[in-house]
């Protein structure tokens, strides 16, 4: 006699099966022993806890001698990225760290990695792939972020879709060169915080430009500051205040473009922001790419336009970086970032990109398991990215079970989702998150020297605060992120959080890769469960899975755990982590963990 309870859930179109348990021995004739309510547990009974390093490019520099590494670190300067890259290698050797590495697989004028022809420059990617294969793998996973992280890619000739224009061609270029001072206010502001890379929470209160509708052409601005733009507010006059800065700039169209079409093209805005002209919104912007906006319509021929920008900054990052023009041509804004790209493209379209970033890297020897979206790629279009995702890496690498990194999470408890699945042929692709306070602790040149103080923000020094025991408490997916191979300060604050993890926490996580942790979730809400009596299941799974755990409800205290035949031994050093083939219980549930290969049978005697 069973009872089997389903839950049907569709992900983007892609039917998954999820069996959510099962109970036994129901009604007058049931046993005066049973149990009930099967389900999945993390791992071993602990939080998996990964690290993902985003934007990972080939070094293709020459390493530095012995005795200039160490007339560097005597000095306190930054090291070269070689040496960091050892530096970070070591330390996730000491601690055992896992989790994702990103390897770019474009190399801009030289096109993709597999394609190099220039001998010199091949010969230093294969150095550096080697290193990859010999140092990072198998405990961090390697995967593209897509192509180039910028530029569309035509994967047909392995250059850009669209003509590449930098700040200066467009200055030369620009009908109406807006680069310059403007007039400057703060609308609304707080201090920013010490730790660069760290956003501060915007505090209660109006922004007093929103109020004062500062946007408006007949607004007085006469009092106001003078910045430059391109440039930074904190840099300027204003250091360490974030909030809402806005600036306004008049200029006149001249003669000479007539009735030309004209664009606002915009590059290096860091933060959301609006960008009104002559008193209208006109497009909001966040980029360091490239965007375009045409404003034929908005201008004025014969008089003074009016254009204002109203720039966020969570980090004390506040204003252009880039360039800011009026120009007399059209630019394929979409073209410029993959990110912007990818939310309006057809699945088969996003498999044969995401395939080609995948074979790149393969042809120089590294099979990737997963893929990394640049930005938000596929975010608004998550549908068609996860199935191509799953297709691509079957595809080029004969993987059937996939995931890709896109989202970032906040909160005291994060999961991964499970975006296809296919039972009858063992597939499935499933999203990685990170947690979005947590990105970024190693990215940052001018990271400061106040490691401790740092670290504090992931961890405290007595284990107690921070980010990460919060999570853990909750049994949440501890996912961290940062980007690059780490400067020198940088790799200083991952070995103080590392160290503090193991010293407070160490029973109560474990490092496991991205795609270990994919394979882990999948399973874990998608296995079969079956009754065959009072005291025997069957699970089955659509994959292996190693260290399979699950816990359930028993009325009587258990004497015995059989798995497919052999006993499992009780747990009695107690502890958190429970290992497989073990089994314990506390109170009236029983946790037990063991290797599944698609199926076992569950035994247990009272």
């Amino acid at each position: 006699m069973s009872s089997i309870i389903t839950k049907i859930t569709k992900a983007f179109g892609v039917l998954a099966i999820v069996w959510s348990g099962c109970s036994a021995g129901a009604g007058p004739s049931a046993p005066a022993a049973h149990v009930e309510g099967f389900r999945a547990e993390p791992p071993n009974l602990i939080c998996p806890l990964a690290l993902i390093i985003d934007d990972g490019a080939p070094i293709t520099a020459s390493r530095l001698s012995v005795e200039e590494v160490a007339k560097l670190r005597a000095e306190g300067k930054e090291l070269d990225n070689w040496t960091a890259l050892d530096d970070f290698v070591s330390l996730c050797k000491e601690f055992g760290v896992k989790g994702k590495f990103t390897m770019l697989s474009y190399q801009g004028r030289h096109g993709l990695i597999d394609t190099v022809t220039d001998p010199q420059l091949k010969k230093r990617l294969d150095t550096f792939f080697e290193y990859l294969k010999t140092h990072l793998m198998p405990n961090f996973d390697i995967t593209p972020e897509i192509i180039s992280h910028g530029m569309v890619i035509n994967i047909d000739t392995g250059q850009p879709l669209a003509r590449q224009y930098s700040p200066e061609e467009l200055i030369k270029l620009a009908a109406v060169n807006l680069h310059g001072k403007w007039r400057f206010s703060l609308g609304k502001s707080w201090p920013g915080l010490d730790v660069p890379g760290q956003k501060t929470k915007e505090p209660a209160g109006e922004d007093t430009g929103v109020t004062g509708h500062w946007e408006k052409v007949d607004f007085d601005d006469a009092g106001w500051s003078e910045l430059a733009v391109p440039g930074l507010w904190n840099d300027q006059g204003f250091p360490g205040k974030n909030g809402y800065g806005w600036f306004r700039r008049r200029f006149r169209v001249p003669a000479e473009a007539g009735t030309n079409q004209l664009y606002l093209a915009v590059m290096g805005i860091e933060h959301p922001s609006s960008i009104y002209l002559n008193g209208e919104l006109i497009g909001p912007e966040k980029s360091r790419r490239l965007d375009c906006i045409d404003v034929t319509s908005r201008l004025k021929r014969d008089a003074d336009n009016l254009i204002v920008l109203r720039i966020s900054d969570f980090d004390k990052r506040g204003g252009v970086t880039g360039c800011i023009q009026l120009i007399d041509f059209e630019i394929q804004p979409a073209l410029y970032n993959e990110s912007n790209w990818s939310q309006t493209q057809d699945e088969d379209t996003l498999e044969k990109y995401i395939g080609r970033a995948l074979l790149a890297l393969k042809n120089v020897g590294i099979v990737a398991n997963g893929v990394t979206s640049p930005w938000e790629f596929g975010a608004r279009n998550e549908g068609n990215y996860a199935r191509a995702v799953g297709r691509a890496l079957k595809r080029v690498n004969g993987i059937k079970g996939g995931w890709y990194f896109l989202s970032l999470s906040n909160g005291s408890y994060i999961e991964p989702r499970l975006m296809c699945f296919d039972w009858c042929n063992g597939e499935y692709v499933v999203s990685i998150p990170a947690d979005g306070r947590m990105v970024d602790m190693i990215m940052w040149g001018t990271v400061g020297k106040d490691v401790a103080r740092q670290a504090d923000v992931y961890i405290t020094a007595d284990g107690q605060g921070g980010i990460l025991p919060t999570q853990i408490a909750n049994h949440s997916y501890c996912i961290l992120c940062g980007h690059g191979y780490g400067w020198h300060e940088g790799v200083k604050v991952y070995r103080e959080v590392f160290s503090r993890l193991r010293k407070f926490h160490n029973d109560k996580v474990q490092w496991m890769t991205c795609s270990a942790i994919a394979r882990y979730y999948a399973v874990s809400k998608t296995f079969r469960l079956q009754a065959k009596n009072e005291t025997t299941w069957d699970i089955q799974t659509a994959v292996p899975c190693p260290d399979f755990t699950i816990s359930f409800k028993a009325t009587a205290a258990v004497r015995r755990f059989v798995v497919n035949g052999t006993e499992l031994k009780k747990d009695e050093a107690g502890g958190l982590r429970l290992k497989k083939d073990f089994w314990r219980q506390q109170g009236d549930t029983v946790y037990v963990c063991f290797d599944i290969e698609k199926s076992v049978t569950l035994k247990l005697e009272f």
